[in-house]
């Protein structure tokens, strides 16, 4: 439920981009998910490659999170969005592999030109958010650690705010889970 209603706030038509049936057919256009109350709501957003990564992020209190749907999906539609909201910084939570790197690094060199600072999220190699929330816990402090080290990429800007100034206040979180457990 917290993903439905809160991580997929909006959804985004991706012009050139399909999606195939199942065992072949006609394409499809593909809407995406923009959390656009993130974008709304700070200057700074915290940019995973999947939505699961996204929702690590969410439960663990963070609201300033979004994805691009695997590390060829930042389009740029998203990069208006990210511009037209005057997003400053983003912290790029993309897996630690490889492709993720890469992907980060191209990722960068797009957001430089419109402004936007851009961070790189190191978890251990070979992970990703999701990976890393559950296996150092508590998950609040270990992803808190992880963005408040992110290291500078491309652009200039200011550090990553302490991931403490950008959460949600530590009794709205509270209120929430404890509102989510009522309802099971």
């Amino acid at each position: 439920d917290v993903a439905f209603n809160q991580v997929r706030v909006n959804l985004m038509n991706v012009p050139g981009a399909s999606m195939p049936y199942p065992y072949g057919g006609k394409p499809r256009v593909v809407a995406v998910d923009l959390n656009l109350a993130a974008l709304q709501a700070s200057k700074e957003v915290i940019l995973c490659e999947a939505l699961i990564d996204a929702m690590s992020f969410w439960c663990a209190g963070f609201r300033n999170v979004t994805s691009s749907y695997g590390i060829e999906g930042f389009t740029e539609e998203m990069g208006e969005a990210f511009e037209a909201y005057g997003v400053e910084r983003v912290l790029i939570a993309y897996d630690r592999d490889d492709a993720g790197d890469k992907a980060a690094e191209k990722l960068a060199e797009r957001l430089k030109p419109k402004g936007i600072a851009c961070y790189r999220v190191l978890f251990p190699k070979g992970m990703d958010a999701n990976d890393y929330a559950r296996r150092v816990q508590p998950a609040e402090r270990s992803l808190d650690l992880a963005l408040r080290t992110a290291q500078p990429m491309i652009g200039v800007g200011e550090r990553p705010a302490p991931a403490s100034e950008i959460r949600e206040t530590s009794e709205e979180v509270k209120e929430e889970k404890a509102a989510a457990k009522g309802k099971d």
